[in-house]
């Protein structure tokens, strides 16, 4: 995995508690979180793929 499950539940209950205080979001499904990591590996690829060939440093 490359994000913490732990993480990734834990920002996601404060952003539901600030952006949306009437909703009494407690749990995140594991679905929540797979599709957490899926993008953030779909977003690592692309940063790869459209870096400059040159030198030695992603950046």
């Amino acid at each position: 995995m490359i994000v913490s499950p732990s993480k990734v539940r834990q920002l996601a209950l404060d952003t539901a508690k600030t952006c949306r205080p009437t909703a009494k979001f407690q749990r995140v499904s594991k679905d929540f979180i797979d599709a957490i990591e899926a993008h953030t590996r779909a977003a690592i690829v692309a940063r790869v793929k459209s870096h400059p060939s040159k030198g030695v440093t992603l950046k």
